[in-house]
């Protein structure tokens, strides 16, 4: 079942809010569950650096509360520091490509000063060889619960 429902979301542009049958059969046929549509957003030079090696997702662009499909264990594990090398902790997620290709990424958090940015990290250059993005290409950022209860998040070019 798919969730395309938010308190943020200011546009019911029923395009916007369809996940295309192949990515949802996908996700099913991994035994994926809980399709939530929590982004959609313009890719930013950022984005796209291989340095940055990571996709930007404010938590101000995000549909939903993070809660709503971060779990709370998820989140608290995301605001701690591996004691070993004093980095924020990460969450390993599985990222289907808009060409349903599997990678595995990190979700990582990020406290900035006024905001919280999430970022899907260490092969995030990876996707982008991959997909060819430009700058100013729109994506949506899906997000389901593998059959083993993992985060997992499908990506779509509008």
């Amino acid at each position: 079942m798919i969730n395309t429902s938010s308190s943020k979301e200011s546009s019911s542009d029923p395009i916007s809010l369809m996940l295309p049958e192949m990515t949802e059969k996908k996700i099913n046929e991994i035994g994926g569950h809980n399709i939530v549509k929590i982004l959609e957003k313009k890719v930013y030079q950022s984005d796209l650096g291989k340095t940055n090696d990571r996709l930007s997702i404010p938590e101000k662009m995000i549909l939903l509360k993070a809660e709503d499909f971060i779990k709370p264990e998820e989140i608290n594990l995301l605001m701690t520091k591996d004691p070993k090398t004093n980095k924020l902790n990460g969450i390993p997620v599985l990222v289907l490509d808009p060409n349903l290709k599997e990678f595995n990424l990190v979700l990582k958090r990020w406290q900035m000063t006024t905001s919280i940015t999430y970022n899907l990290t260490r092969r995030w250059y990876d996707v982008l060889k991959c997909n060819n993005f430009q700058v100013g290409d729109v994506l949506q950022l899906w997000s389901f619960r593998e059959l083993d209860d993992q985060l997992g998040f499908a990506l779509v070019r509008v």
